[in-house]
């Protein structure tokens, strides 16, 4: 258990780190709705046959989609938007 005084909620940008083609995550598909932890991939940007994956910044709920799978993309493009959940000091919640 934690303690937090308010549990707010902040909006998360997910932009591209290259230029490239976007690629869905096949084993574990992120939609609109999915929650997500720091550090999951959800997505991949494809350079000449490499991969790099895109990971989620912070732990929370995708409100947004902006590409589709085999797009191409470029830098600095909107990729996702997630809704982080964020806590403060002083409330109990599970940890």
């Amino acid at each position: 258990t934690v303690l937090s005084m308010t549990a707010q909620t902040s909006e998360t940008l997910v932009t591209s780190t290259l230029v490239g083609i976007f690629r869905a995550v096949s084993k574990a598909p992120v939609n609109v709705g999915s929650r997500i932890a720091v550090g999951q991939t959800i997505g991949m940007i494809e350079v000449m046959r490499l991969s790099d994956e895109i990971t989620a910044p912070v732990s929370g709920e995708v409100s947004a989609i902006f590409v589709q799978d085999g797009q191409p993309v470029e830098y600095g493009q909107a990729l996702f938007e997630i809704i982080a959940d964020v806590v403060e000091e002083g409330q109990e919640i599970d940890a």
